[in-house]
C-alpha cells in the first residue's frame, strides 16, 4: 500500500472522530440551554451562558473546519479511488508485461539455443572446410608429384625408345653376324652372361663392374666337328662393334669351311675338346672401366661363330 493511501485513511478516521465530538458537544449545549431557562437569574447560569456562547463559536469554527476537512477528505477519497484505479491498471499492465517478459525470456532461450546450434554447425562446417582444404592441398601436391613423375616417365620412355632402337640395331647386327658366320650344325643354347663386382656379386653398374662371365651349352655336335678346337670369348661395344680394351688382346683368324676367312680380337680363349654335349664357361677380368650402354658377348671357334648374347651396364 502506498504512502498516499495511508495518509488518506488517517484523514478519514480523524474526520469521523471530529463528527462524534461535535455531536457530543451539541447534546451538552442542549441540556445546558434547558437548564438555563429554568434558572435565568442564577449567576452560574450567566457564566454557563457565556461559556455556551464561546462553545458555540468554537463549534461553528469546528463545523467550518469539519466542512473544509470533509471537502478535502472527499477530494482525497476521490484521489485515492483514482489512485487505486490507476494502481490496479498499472498492476494489470505489470502483469501483462511480466507475462510478456516470460514469453520473451522463453523466446530468448529458444533463440539462444538456436544460436548455439548454429555456432556448432558453423564449427562443424569450418572443420569440414579445413579438412577439404587440406585434402585439396594434398591432392595438389600429389598432382604436382604425378606431373613431375609423368615428365620423368616421358623422359624415361624416350630413353627406353632410344634403347629399344639400339637393341633392335644390336639384334639385327647379331642376327646378321650369326647368319653369316655361324657354324653349320653347331648352335649354342642357354646363353647366360653376368657382370660381377668385388666379391663376385652380380651388378648392373658400370662403376662397379669388375668381371664378365659367360656360359652356354653346346649340344648335338656333329661327329665331324667333334675334337679339339680353340674357343674365343669376345666382348664388343653393342653400338660400335668395337672390342673392349684389354691388357692382352688375342688376335685370331677364323676359317669357316664354307665361307670367307675373317679376323677377330678376343679378350679370352681356351683350348676345348668338343664332344657331342657340353657346357662351356668363360670369365674375363676387366682391365678398364666400361661405359654405360649395351655390350655383346660372343663365342667363336676356329671354324666360326658359336653364339652371342647382349647385356647392359647402367
Amino acid at each position: 500500500m502506498s504512502s498516499q493511501t495511508l495518509k488518506a485513511n488517517e484523514i478519514f478516521n480523524h474526520n469521523t472522530m471530529v463528527k462524534a465530538a461535535l455531536i457530543f458537544l451539541l447534546s451538552v449545549l442542549l441540556i445546558l440551554a434547558i437548564g438555563c431557562g429554568e434558572e435565568a437569574e442564577n449567576p452560574e447560569v450567566t457564566r454557563l451562558n457565556t461559556e455556551k456562547t464561546r462553545l458555540m463559536a468554537s463549534i461553528d469554527s469546528l463545523q467550518n473546519l469539519y466542512s473544509d476537512m470533509s471537502t478535502e477528505a472527499d477530494t482525497l477519497t476521490a484521489g485515492i479511488r483514482k489512485a487505486n484505479a490507476t494502481i490496479e491498471q498499472k498492476n494489470e499492465e505489470y502483469e501483462a508485461l511480466r507475462k510478456k517478459l516470460g514469453k520473451s525470456n522463453r523466446e530468448t532461450e529458444t533463440l539462444r539455443n538456436e544460436v548455439t546450434q548454429l555456432q556448432q554447425a558453423k564449427a562443424e562446417y569450418e572443420s569440414l572446410v579445413n579438412g577439404m582444404r587440406n585434402e585439396i592441398e594434398r591432392l595438389n601436391r600429389d598432382n604436382d608429384a604425378l606431373s613431375q613423375k609423368t615428365i620423368e616417365l616421358a623422359g624415361e620412355n624416350e630413353g627406353l625408345r632410344f634403347e629399344i632402337d639400339e637393341m633392335k640395331m644390336l639384334v639385327r647386327g647379331m642376327e646378321a653376324e650369326l647368319d653369316q658366320r655361324r657354324i653349320d650344325g653347331v648352335k649354342a643354347t642357354n646363353f647366360r652372361v653376368e657382370v660381377l663386382k668385388s666379391g663376385d656379386k652380380p651388378t648392373g653398374s658400370n662403376n662397379r663392374a669388375r668381371a664378365v662371365v659367360m656360359d652356354f651349352d653346346l649340344n648335338n655336335i656333329p661327329q665331324q666337328l667333334q675334337g679339339e678346337t680353340q674357343v674365343y670369348f669376345v666382348i664388343k661395344d653393342g653400338k660400335t662393334g668395337v672390342p673392349i680394351k684389354s691388357d692382352n688382346p688375342i688376335k685370331a683368324t677364323i676359317k669357316p669351311k664354307n665361307g670367307q676367312t675373317y679376323s677377330i680380337i678376343a679378350q679370352e680363349s681356351k683350348s676345348v675338346t668338343l664332344n657331342e654335349n657340353q657346357r662351356l664357361e668363360f670369365r674375363h677380368e676387366l682391365q678398364t672401366k666400361l661405359e654405360k650402354g649395351y655390350y655383346r658377348a660372343t663365342a667363336y671357334s676356329d671354324l666360326g661363330l658359336i653364339g652371342a648374347v647382349s647385356f647392359r651396364l647402367r
